[in-house]
Formats: structure tokens, sequence, C-alpha cells
């Protein structure tokens, strides 16, 4: 969560003119939370199973 928030703000205090890096940072965002989410399924799927 920390993680998480760091990112954000570095995110909104980055300049304007680095729009990559914005998106960048936007994508490792995405990919950090589809990994929290696949993690807390698997663990979901082993506990059914």
């Amino acid at each position: 969560m920390v993680l998480i928030l760091s990112y954000l703000w570095l995110l909104f205090h980055l300049p304007c003119s680095s729009k990559y890096a914005k998106l960048s940072f936007l994508l490792i965002l995405c990919v950090k939370l589809l990994e929290q989410v696949f993690v807390k399924l698997s663990l979901l799927l082993l506990e059914i199973l």
C-alpha cells in the first residue's frame, strides 16, 4: 500500500512534460495491482481446494 502511495506521489510531482514517465508509472502501478489481485485469488483458490 505504501508502495502504491509513493508511486502516486511521484506521478503527480513529475513535471507535465514527462508524459512517458507518467505512463510508465501508471503501467507499473497497474502491474503491481494485478500482481496483488492474482496473489489473493490464488490464495483463495488454494483455500477452496
